[in-house]
């Protein structure tokens, strides 16, 4: 089943506060009638401004076509940047002790000073180990997202989760939401990457026939961002039973009584569901302080 209703999913690349080779871009796919149209939505500003078009002051003239229009549509916002700090390191930085349980020899990815429990969750789940959100680079062009998505929350007042508290029917109802969404791990996931290189070729068959640019890679990135936030709407709002890739939701089901953890939270067909304990409960509960990476899980590439 698919929504019937036009939307809207913009795919948000996050750079560096001030970009050399690595620059912002935005990509948007409208789904109306069951087809898709894409926009490389960062290419409407002037050359000299499209890398850093997420820049505070930059990012309400880039996303101004997106929301002032005369007839709302419902907008997903993907951004892969971490949108939230470690617990621990923001202990630390407030000059208190935070509890470290990391010996000499442990992987980089147990010490909860320098990564979140979503990184530790996508090294269970694909051997990944993200880059460290409070690190020099991932830390840079975190704190340029978390300042971007903020302003957007203003602005439009988007629902973003797990900030937000996780609900299937607010976010299906939710006219505009923000997700942190994990590009690297999506792309372990075969059938993902399939729909990822299908739409690629697409689009730049699109843009030769228009005599413009093929994609850069930041642009095929903000790409990958968006079909995340567009095959994570349609996992929860319209399951099929015969997905090939499943999502665990930002969150815990706002029901009263629910006893499900974020780790238990799984938008899997049947078929695909696992009885076993992914991840540790007494940890999950850091989601809604830290933010979790949303990306399809299903069988690796």
């Amino acid at each position: 089943m698919h929504s019937t209703r036009p939307e809207r999913f913009v795919g948000l690349h996050v750079a560096a506060w001030n970009p050399r080779a690595h620059h912002d871009a935005v990509a948007v796919v409208e789904v109306r009638d069951g087809t898709r149209s894409w926009e490389i939505l960062s290419r409407q500003l002037p050359r000299g401004q499209r890398k850093q078009c997420l820049h505070p002051e930059l990012i309400q003239t880039t996303l101004t076509p997106l929301f002032e229009v005369f007839v709302p549509i419902r907008t997903i916002l993907g951004i892969d940047a971490a949108l939230g700090w470690p617990v621990a390191f923001r202990t630390l930085v407030k000059g208190a002790l935070p509890l470290v349980d990391v010996g000499i020899g442990d992987k980089s990815v147990n010490n909860t000073i320098l990564y979140r429990e979503t990184d530790r969750q996508v090294y269970i789940d694909t051997g990944l180990i993200p880059a460290s959100s409070v690190g020099e680079l991932a830390g840079n062009a975190a704190s340029k997202g978390q300042l971007a998505t903020q302003l957007i929350r203003k602005n439009y007042r988007a629902y973003m989760p797990p900030f937000d508290t996780w609900s299937t029917d607010t976010f299906c109802r939710s006219t505009t939401s923000i997700i942190e969404v994990g590009v690297e791990p999506a792309l372990m996931c075969a059938s993902f990457k399939r729909l990822y290189n299908k739409e690629l070729r697409s689009i730049n068959a699109d843009l030769k026939k228009s005599r413009k640019p093929v994609l850069t890679r930041h642009e095929e990135l903000a790409v990958c961002s968006a079909l995340i936030a567009m095959d994570f709407s349609q996992a929860v709002c319209y399951p099929s039973d015969d997905a090939t890739r499943w999502y665990d939701v930002p969150g815990v089901e706002d029901r009263q009584g629910d006893e499900a953890r974020p780790c238990d939270q799984s938008v899997a067909p049947p078929k695909h569901r696992r009885s076993e304990q992914r991840c540790n409960p007494a940890d999950a509960s850091l989601y809604a302080e830290e933010g979790m990476a949303v990306y399809p899980r299903g069988r690796r590439r």
